[in-house]
């Protein structure tokens, strides 16, 4: 079964230029808007030591230091997003929060 894509290429294109630009500002609206929200719904996931959690869409891997702190540094969190802006958030937030106990795996994904 194929995944179906909504959009046409250049709506895609257009919102994947959307967020790579919102990614510079992406961590001051999202930690203020989301806060309560990501908190509640990572602790409901139950996540035990050694699991792996799927975050699609990644953005710029805002939720890496609470699935570390919930799997104990252990396990492996991969990150899937379209836009690099935000993938690079995401790898630069990895090596300065030296969240690299627990294994990372960030990917870019397209599909037209």
């Amino acid at each position: 079964m194929e995944t179906q894509i909504y959009g046409t290429k250049e709506e895609q294109e257009n919102a994947i230029h959307y967020y790579d630009k919102l990614s510079v500002i992406y961590d001051y609206i999202s930690n203020w808007y989301y806060k309560k929200a990501r908190n509640y719904a990572i602790k409901e996931l139950q996540l035990k030591n050694g699991q792996t959690v799927l975050n699609v869409p990644c953005g710029t891997g805002v939720n890496f230091k609470y699935f570390n702190e919930y799997l104990n540094n252990s396990g492996l969190i991969i990150g899937i997003d379209l836009s690099s802006g935000m993938l690079d958030k995401a790898r630069q937030k990895i090596e300065k929060k030296r969240l690299d106990k627990c294994q990372n795996r960030i990917e870019q994904r397209h599909k037209y």
